[in-house]
């Protein structure tokens, strides 16, 4: 299965037609076709994830709006491939991010990506990213399961840091 992805990845490398075609099929109401746009989509490089950027609001509006988990992962994942920069801070999107990163009922993977992107954003502001800290710190350790801890580790030693 993953080889299929990696070689439709590779197919759409430099084919507009094929990374329209892979934004509408994230649109379609097909579960199963929108879940392989997005898996395919974790897997561009380059020129590829550049074009995926000039996307970037439909993306966060997809990622935001779908109630399916994996989707909604694979989705934040391309998100956070892409660069983010001090213009591209978004209140709303960081209150998602703070939510989703602080919710023991969120998946894993949401939860460790939503921290990501959420330090993504914040890093940029010393009032957000103390926020972010103050967020982190809130969600006890001993009951995440390791991504998550890890996640969360790693992101408050790039906020001490920053300090």
């Amino acid at each position: 299965m993953l080889s299929e992805i990696v070689a439709c990845a590779a197919a759409v490398h430099g084919n507009v037609q094929e990374r329209e075609a892979l934004c509408t099929e994230l649109r379609s109401g097909d579960r199963q076709v929108a879940y392989r746009a997005a898996w395919v989509m974790t897997h561009l490089k380059g020129e590829d994830l550049e074009w995926v950027g000039t996307h970037r609001a439909e993306l966060v509006g997809l990622a935001v709006g779908t109630p399916d988990t994996a989707i909604r992962r694979l989705l934040l994942t391309v998100l956070s491939h892409l660069g983010w920069t001090a213009e591209d801070v978004d209140p709303q999107l960081i209150d998602f991010f703070f939510a989703h990163a602080a919710d023991p009922e969120e998946s894993v993977g949401v939860r460790s990506v939503c921290m990501r992107l959420a330090y993504m954003q914040c890093r940029f502001h010393p009032e957000l990213a103390e926020e972010l800290r103050q967020v982190l710190l809130m969600i006890e350790p001993y009951d995440l399961k390791p991504a998550v801890k890890h996640a969360r580790q790693t992101i408050l030693r790039q906020l001490g840091r920053s300090r």
